[in-house]
């Protein structure tokens, strides 16, 4: 019986190997992928990866290191090295309230990763190249990251989370699970995670099977000669294929297409052109600059040529084969990894990923991403007051750099902010804050009639919730809320906001009233 469990590695000199690292793991995973092809299989689907088809790398002797593998789990993201270290950074969204970490730290003593994984959970898998597997859920400012040693099995040379279970390939083809004692797959050769979480597996022989608790084959298809995409396939008798449910359809897309990417709302192409996106781009996800979402793909200008793509939430990293990696898109976990949380509508090299030592630790609060902007107070009617400071039982501002209020069908949203907020509003899913940053959101409802003057609670015909927006954790939703609306005109909504223990205590609050520009 295959036994799986769990011993803990405080990552202390002890845990550590002197081994040189070698590209043992990486020219393994390279020579089945080519057993799998016949000499006609397409050039350009070998750089698919550079996890799954990484160039056979000599030990460096210089004292920089390229980037052979980045992995992406929404705002965290992690590189391998030809040297065998890993490198994180960013900031795990998941309840934890985890600060930011803006550029990247090395992961201690780690000097032998052949292959590495995020999973949704954010937890980093790691395949050293004695065929081990270690995982922890990342801490990047723990001063000691725990690894946890997947023990009774060996010879692994890839991994891939399919949510909470690791999915191990190993040298001879096998394809486990911590709770399988025998294989549950053979002959395999490459695994890829699919946009719903399964692990699609390539067969030796063109077969594709797929991993979502059970193990599955993708039926009528025999010649498949590399995975990529959301479940597609390079094929050796015709062009790409993908499949849904198990059922074959053709490709549909570039022609010259080496992979593609999904982020929200958007994707990213891997071309034997280039790198190319389309979809959303609220900040400036495409890596073509600022502008409007285009449903068209914009090329993408990186200064070296592009071997692989990893895609977050709301950003995307190129790996170059100047060993270089590129990223672009939203910084607002410090998911870029340039020491900021300023989004990059184009690409930018992130800093420290080469050299011998990481960069300097950073935050990123010192530069933080404002709306373009500013508030103009012009015009507050004479019976408003304008609000310096702000304070609750959960948040402080300490100065309201600006207050907008937005009508729609529902009621008023009014926005309190100690930072330049976007006039239009706040796209519904955004984190609006970032660093030090807090916001207050004000929703006040009174039925289906228009919000008039007039006070507000909790509950009652008129309504008012109050939600406090502060980076690095979920917004919370005060429970008590009581407000006096006394002004609302076409510009301008204002009132005071009363404490819930003693309404003779009061702030004044003021918005400028603005419509909605989606």
């Amino acid at each position: 019986m295959l036994r799986w469990f769990l011993v803990a590695c405080v990552l202390v000199s002890a845990c550590g190997k002197d081994a040189k690292p070698n590209p043992e793991g990486d020219r393994a995973r390279a020579a089945l992928l080519a057993d799998a092809r016949t000499i006609d299989a397409p050039l350009a689907s070998d750089a698919a990866t550079a996890r799954d088809a990484a160039p056979t790398v000599a030990v460096p002797t210089t004292a920089t290191a390229k980037v052979l593998e980045v992995v992406i789990a929404d705002r965290v993201a992690c590189v391998r090295r030809t040297d065998g270290r890993v490198r994180c950074w960013g900031s795990p969204f998941d309840g934890r309230g985890l600060p930011v970490v803006a550029a990247a730290i090395e992961i201690p003593d780690l000097t032998t990763a052949a292959a590495i994984d995020l999973g949704p959970d954010q937890t980093l898998y790691v395949v050293t190249e004695d065929g081990h597997v270690r995982s922890a859920a990342l801490d990047l400012r723990a001063k000691q990251l725990q690894l946890a040693e997947l023990e009774g099995i060996d010879d692994v040379i890839d991994v891939r989370a399919y949510g909470k279970v690791p999915v191990v390939l190993t040298r001879t083809g096998n394809v486990y699970t911590p709770a399988s004692g025998t294989p549950i797959l053979t002959n395999a050769v490459q695994l890829r995670r699919a946009l719903d979480g399964s692990v699609q597996v390539l067969h030796r022989d063109g077969r594709v099977s797929w991993f979502d608790g059970k193990a599955r084959e993708v039926p009528k298809l025999g010649d498949a000669t590399q995975l990529f995409g959301n479940r597609c396939a390079q094929r050796r008798g015709g062009p790409p294929v993908c499949w849904d449910s198990g059922k074959v359809k053709p490709w549909v897309g570039a022609g010259n297409i080496i992979d593609r990417v999904h982020g929200q709302n958007f994707r990213c192409d891997l071309t034997g052109s280039g790198v190319a996106c389309a979809g959303a781009n609220g900040h400036g996800q495409l890596g073509a600059g600022p502008g409007p979402d285009r449903s068209d793909a914009k090329v993408v200008s990186l200064p070296a040529k592009p071997l692989a793509l990893a895609i977050g939430a709301r950003s995307t990293c190129a790996v170059l084969d100047s060993g270089e990696l590129a990223c672009w898109g939203a910084n607002d976990g410090g998911q870029l990894g340039d020491g900021t949380l300023v989004d990059r509508p184009t690409p930018i090299l992130v800093p420290g990923l080469t050299t011998t030592s990481p960069p300097e630790p950073s935050d990123g609060r010192s530069r933080v991403q404002e709306a373009s902007t500013p508030m103009d107070w012009t015009g507050l009617p004479a019976s408003c007051k304008r609000p310096t400071a702000i304070t609750t039982a959960e948040a402080t501002l300490a100065t309201v750099a600006s207050a907008y209020a937005h009508v729609d069908a529902r009621g008023t949203t009014v926005w309190l902010a100690d930072f330049a907020l976007p006039p239009e509003g706040v796209p519904a899913g955004d984190r609006i804050v970032r660093g030090t940053q807090v916001a207050l959101q004000l929703a006040l409802g009174n039925g289906r009639k228009p919000v008039d003057r007039g006070r507000y609670q909790d509950r009652g015909p008129r309504t008012a919730q109050l939600t406090i927006h502060a980076a690095e954790r979920t917004p919370a939703v005060v429970d008590r809320v009581d407000l006096v609306v006394e002004l609302v005109d076409k510009a301008w909504i204002c009132g005071q906001l009363l404490d819930v223990e003693d309404p003779k205590r009061r702030q004044p609050f003021a918005a400028r009233v603005h419509k909605r520009a989606r």
